[in-house]
């Protein structure tokens, strides 16, 4: 721990040490520089036919291609999931996938 951050714990929890040390309240540093624009949602790693999909919704709502890819991905997981099953090394038995 900094000596800093050790003279807030200290102050915080109230130590014995050093109580009457100044603690140093001034305002944090302007972090607005360190911003910086986000990457785009990549989708060009999905199938054409989910692209062009994304691309249509996302022209027809305005909404961000991330959150139209989750929606995409997490209906199409949903529709599979009957269609996978899972072998239970623990129980010996085949089970279907539950995402829900």
């Amino acid at each position: 721990m900094s000596p800093e951050m050790d003279k807030y714990v200290r102050h915080a929890f109230g130590s014995n040490e050093e109580e009457n040390e100044e603690i140093d309240f001034s305002p944090p540093p302007d972090l607005s520089e360190l911003q910086h624009q986000p990457l785009p949602f990549p989708i060009e790693e999905f199938v054409p036919l989910l692209q062009d999909a994304i691309i249509e919704i996302q022209r027809a709502l305005q909404l961000p291609a991330g959150m139209i890819a989750t929606a995409l991905l997490a209906g199409a997981s949903y529709g599979c999931q009957s269609f996978i099953e899972v072998i239970s090394r623990i129980r010996s038995y085949v089970e279907y996938a539950a995402l829900v």
